[in-house]
């Protein structure tokens, strides 16, 4: 098992300060520990750090957690190491 570094970004438009935030962030929270979100210029954006014994493992169960919290997914945004490692192995088996 390795440790998978993505975010996602979820529908709709949100606010950094006040109860709103908050009352998110307590959601998220309740499915899982390895999040953490944040708001910025109105989007929320939930970073993952998320031990899994593949990166579509890793990426389904997020995606999941984030359903339960009542939010929904926008996009995936990952980072190019973990890309490049999910990809070039796959390329290499052609």
């Amino acid at each position: 098992m390795r440790t998978y570094f993505f975010e996602i970004v979820a529908k709709g438009s949100y606010s950094a300060t006040g109860d709103e935030f908050g009352a998110i962030a307590e959601k998220i929270h309740k499915q899982t520990d390895d999040a953490s979100p944040s708001v910025s210029n109105c989007v929320l954006r939930i970073a993952f750090d998320r031990r899994s014994g593949s990166f579509e493992t890793a990426v389904r169960s997020a995606i999941a957690d984030i359903a339960l919290a009542g939010l929904e997914v926008e996009r995936l945004e990952m980072c190019s190491d973990d890309i490049t490692q999910t990809l070039v192995p796959a390329a290499e088996e052609v």
